[in-house]
């Protein structure tokens, strides 16, 4: 009960571009990608169960979902969620680095073939299942970053079309 106290005692908001690593959220984001992701498994079940957790399995780590999901995450597996772990270490890394660019994507890829990826998957399937989880967690991913550069762009127009306002005022 301490557990949920504190956790809803946290701050709702996330900035998409603050580099953070709590492991209740990314396991609360390793559950959204296992959701989305359990489809390139296929019917085979050691890929699926690479990616999802049976009921019993559950741990602490995955309180964030029991207590915001909504009946739609799923539980990931221990590999998902080091795999998630390497690609977002990958693009935090990356953000502080070199901030807004156009070849971002590809700076984050190149870091990526310098480490370790966990694979997830059976044998026969994991290079495949691997690429799939990788590529759709990267474009999700790119997706709030985007996101975010452009708020950061619209609220600098703002900002000088204000100026610009006051300019002709005085």
């Amino acid at each position: 009960m301490e557990q949920i106290s504190s956790f809803l005692e946290r701050e709702n908001f996330h900035d998409y571009l603050e580099v953070s690593k709590e492991r209740s959220a990314q396991v609360y984001v390793s559950g959204y990608c296992a959701r989305r992701c359990e489809k390139f498994a296929g019917k085979c079940q050691s890929c699926i169960n690479t990616l999802v957790k049976n009921e019993t399995e559950r741990t602490g780590d995955d309180l964030m979902i029991t207590l915001k999901s909504k009946g739609y995450l799923k539980y990931p597996s221990e590999k998902l969620v080091n795999l998630i772990d390497v690609l977002e270490e990958s693009v935090l890394r990356c953000t502080l680095e070199v901030q807004k660019e156009q070849n971002f994507i590809f700076r984050v890829v190149d870091r990526l073939e310098e480490v370790s990826v966990p694979y997830v998957g059976c044998e026969i399937h994991q290079a495949e299942v691997t690429k799939k989880v990788m590529s759709y967690y990267l474009i999700w991913r790119m997706h709030f970053i985007a996101t975010s550069w452009t708020r950061g762009i619209e609220a600098t127009k703002k900002k000088v079309g204000q100026y610009k306002k006051q300019a002709h005022l005085c």
